[in-house]
């Protein structure tokens, strides 16, 4: 019978033990499926996105055809410090590609060409999380942004050098995104942002082709609605 109630006295307090492990573990479970408990965490993240642009001062460069520059994907890379459960410091730098079609007057003959215009984008800003869920995130993102034109150039299509184009300028970016933790460590977002990435001194190089050809400044205008994906690895102790 003492052996019978001592067995019973036991299994109580093993219940109760494997109980109450299994809430702990579940609540750092969601702790770290989550914004939650994620204080002083650094994460990294990779991204891909499509950017649309709205450009009209870059017109009146590209010889007076009507024409934007056409929308392209982007791809980059970000790192960011969690200050606080809610409130994160972010760096990022993303490439993106850019494109218009053009013409112009070349020894009395008009040359069809392709402008190319991709350009660096370094983002400087943070994430507040309005909405933290047990395993989604709904944040605002906010921040100062540097536009480059890296490495413009436009060409005829008859294979002319139609000249370099150079040019960098300053922004703004805000938004907003939503971050599903697959795990520990795992993250996927999504984003919806609208950059102002406008540069006003962009240098047009005289055409090689052109012998006729002079420089001028114009603006390139990156500003516009930009869609992306990201996974993001944070490095949990």
């Amino acid at each position: 019978m003492q052996f019978k109630r001592s067995s019973r006295y036991l299994a109580t307090i093993l219940l109760a033990f494997a109980t109450g492990t299994a809430t702990v573990n579940a609540a750092e479970a969601e702790a770290t499926s989550s914004s939650q408990g994620r204080a002083g965490i650094f994460g990294l993240s990779g991204d891909a996105g499509f950017y649309t642009y709205g450009v009209n001062g870059v017109n009146d460069q590209l010889h007076g055809t009507n024409t934007t520059l056409n929308g392209g994907m982007g791809y980059g890379v970000a790192g960011k410090f969690n200050l606080t459960n809610t409130l994160a410091a972010k760096v990022g730098i993303d490439y993106l590609y850019a494109s218009a079609p053009a013409s112009r007057i070349v020894n009395g003959t008009r040359v069809n060409s392709q402008v190319n215009l991709p350009a660096t984008m370094v983002f400087i800003g943070g994430e507040y999380v309005f909405l933290p869920l047990p395993a989604l995130d709904l944040k605002l993102i906010g921040g100062y942004t540097l536009v480059n034109i890296f490495n413009g150039h436009e060409t005829g299509t008859n294979g002319y050098d139609m000249g370099a184009i150079t040019g960098s300028g300053s922004g703004a970016q805000v938004g907003a995104g939503a971050e599903l933790f697959l795990g520990r460590g795992f993250s996927i977002e999504t984003d919806l942002a609208y950059n102002f990435a406008r540069i006003d001194g962009a240098t047009f190089a005289g055409a090689p082709a052109d012998p006729n050809s002079t420089s001028s400044n114009g603006t390139v205008d990156y500003s516009g609605v930009t869609a992306k994906v990201a996974f993001t690895i944070y490095l949990i102790p």
